[in-house]
């Protein structure tokens, strides 16, 4: 998992951090050594200093949260649909 974010500060309004987070999934068959599934995706999110933030630092640590927490269910997701699919 990678995460990172991009600041936008702004002098009239709130400033704002584009968060993203990649996330890269492997499944593993120890007993053979096959890779029989593999995934990946990358989640941004936008967020705010509100009034609830006491920092920025807090609005763009929210926002890596959040941007982390789609990308592992899109993978989870993924993964849910291989191995609902297995006979």
């Amino acid at each position: 998992m990678n995460t990172g974010a991009y600041y936008k500060y702004r002098t009239l309004k709130s400033d704002q951090a584009k968060a993203y987070c990649s996330v890269e999934a492997v499944l593993l068959d120890v007993r053979t050594g096959i890779v029989p599934f593999t995934s990946a995706a990358v989640a941004e999110f936008l967020a705010q200093k509100d009034k609830d933030s006491f920092t920025f630092s807090e609005a763009v640590d929210a926002a890596e949260q959040e941007a982390a927490g789609k990308a592992l269910l899109e993978v989870a997701g993924d993964l849910t649909k291989f191995l609902n699919a297995l006979p």
